[in-house]
């Protein structure tokens, strides 16, 4: 699970934006935030700087499902993913943790303004 690597891996004083950032706070035990709504990655770029942001957490949705599959929800997969696909490839964000089998990714942010 990635808030477990974030409380292994991130330094004490990290933000760490995440959906549902109430339970990642458990879990990190890091200051959290949750994620903005944003209409592109620029915008996206300038919230993580504005809010200090360390690293973006990136988890399917809490839901229970009878066959046990994980899932994204609509924002994370269309909006929130590519917009991080962008910032990575500006070399604004380094993917620094993935799970396939829980469908989790720790983006860290490496590019301060």
């Amino acid at each position: 699970m990635g808030a477990i690597w974030l409380r292994e891996n991130a330094s004490n004083d990290a933000v760490i934006m995440a959906q549902q950032p109430q339970s990642i706070y458990l879990y990190s035990q890091r200051k959290t935030i949750d994620y903005p709504r944003v209409a592109n990655a620029t915008e996206l770029e300038r919230l993580i700087h504005e809010q200090g942001v360390d690293y973006i957490l990136v988890a399917p949705k809490l839901e229970w499902r009878a066959d046990g599959s994980l899932a994204y929800d609509e924002y994370t997969l269309d909006v929130l993913l590519p917009f991080l696909n962008t910032l990575t490839e500006k070399e604004l964000l380094r993917l620094v943790y993935e799970s396939e089998k829980d469908m989790t990714k720790v983006y860290q942010v490496i590019n301060s303004q």
